[in-house]
């Protein structure tokens, strides 16, 4: 049985969406030892259906950021213009103002009962006043039921930054 994969991100999208990120492309290190981007194995079992020209469901959970119309539209928009033939079914769960503690417990009704193939998950700035411990549990609660329920399913942690996150982020850390 094939097992789906996680995949570690920051923005931009685009960076996220470049097949030779995918395949262990450049990243940018920082002096000590932060990386602004991350790939662990990619998203294999989501881009070999793709490439293969399937029906293929793309779920969005996360906060306000999900849900407007930016990051996640141009995603989509993305894989319907690399795969053409594929038919890309969009699953919209996002909720603006939660954080990933409600998220891993509306993920069953409003992510997992349409069967996604990738489940891209960003809840970074409504979580960031939420303890770490907390955080952890409720990612990995994500994980679980995503996996629980199909052990193919790709996921991609999707983490946002605001503007007031900046400076933190030239420090080479990221907010708690």
């Amino acid at each position: 049985m094939k097992t789906g994969r996680i995949f570690f991100a920051i923005l931009p999208v685009l960076l996220i969406l470049q097949s030779d990120c995918f395949a262990g492309g450049t990243v940018n290190e920082y002096g000590n030892g932060y990386r602004e981007f991350n790939a662990r194995g990619g998203l294999p079992n989501f881009f070999r259906k793709a490439g293969r020209g399937d029906s293929v469901k793309v779920a969005y959970l996360g906060g306000s950021i999900t849900a407007q119309e930016g990051w996640r539209v141009y995603s989509l928009n993305w894989f319907k213009q690399r795969f053409p033939k594929a038919a890309f079914t969009e699953i919209n769960a996002a909720i603006g103002g939660t954080g990933s503690d409600f998220g891993v417990f509306r993920l069953k009704d409003q992510v997992l009962k349409f069967d996604p193939d990738l489940v891209f998950v960003e809840f970074a700035v409504n979580d960031r006043n939420t303890p770490a411990e907390k955080i952890a549990r409720s990612m990995e609660g994500i994980v679980r039921q995503v996996w629980q329920h199909n052990p193919s399913t790709d996921i991609c942690f999707f983490y946002t930054l605001r503007d007031n996150f900046l400076d933190t982020a030239h420090n080479a850390t990221l907010p708690q």
